[in-house]
């Protein structure tokens, strides 16, 4: 699920860089360190109130009654919370736009994406069922946003009702 940039623009500006370099070369007689990043435009493949309701779906609201926004250091809501902030953060969201979410700190959310990430590493049964069963329910999800989404554009009519 990350950011792809096209290759045509990867070569384009690499180009355009190099032009600079060397026009710069030329004008002043050393050559000038040039710093770049791509930022695409972001395109997120699920909103965070999607991803938090796939998560609450594997959450007991009996035990918790607001999902993964409990406040508890219990380990079986835990690991869907740290999930949930990896995978938000894998999505490209912004730290403090994941935090803000589940009412924590952006330091935390770092937290949990280097202890999921770890732990993934690792095999630990646990978290990469957990990890497993989200993003089976993710890709549904967006497998069903897309049916969804051809089906109104097949409805849309873009022609005027009463044509003279």
């Amino acid at each position: 699920m990350s950011i792809k940039v096209s290759k045509e623009k990867i070569i384009e500006a690499k180009l355009f860089v190099n032009t600079f370099k060397s026009d710069f070369y030329k004008k002043y007689g050393f050559n000038p360190l040039v710093i770049y990043e791509f930022i695409p435009d972001v395109v997120y493949p699920i909103p965070l109130i999607e991803l938090e309701d796939i998560c609450n779906s594997f959450v007991d609201f009996k035990k918790y009654k607001k999902g993964i926004k409990t406040v508890t250091r219990k380990r079986d809501l835990i690991v869907y919370r740290q999930l949930f902030m990896h995978i938000a953060y894998k999505m490209s969201y912004k730290l403090k736009t994941i935090g803000n979410h589940v009412n924590r700190e952006h330091s935390l959310v770092i937290h949990s994406y280097t202890h999921i990430k770890n732990l993934l590493e690792s095999r630990d049964v646990k978290v990469c069922t957990c990890y497993k069963k989200i993003e089976d329910a993710i890709k549904q999800r967006i497998r069903i946003n897309a049916l969804f989404q051809s089906d109104i554009e097949g409805l849309l009519v873009t022609k005027p009702i009463l044509s003279a």
